[in-house]
């Protein structure tokens, strides 16, 4: 699946926002996987709009967002610690 460039982009744009907002402590490790997890996020996105995926892109996408979720707090964590 291709995504045109100004849809990536905005979608670049916004992962970038909202990893730099967590990234208190250089963690460039985890800072790329937030922002893969944002990119499969928007993709899952996109192809949860066509029909017949039996629930499956929903459930990836629901998925998607606890990682997202849990990485984050992964990266709120470490910054608690200075470490």
């Amino acid at each position: 699946m291709r995504l045109s460039l100004p849809v990536f982009a905005v979608a670049a744009a916004a992962t970038f926002i909202s990893a730099s907002a967590w990234a208190d402590v250089a963690q460039p490790d985890m800072d790329a996987a937030l922002r893969s997890l944002e990119t499969a996020k928007h993709q899952i996105e996109l192809a949860d709009k066509t029909p017949d995926k039996d629930g499956h892109a929903h459930k990836a996408s629901a998925l998607i967002l606890q990682a997202i979720d849990e990485a984050r707090a992964s990266i709120a964590s470490r910054n608690a610690e200075g470490k």
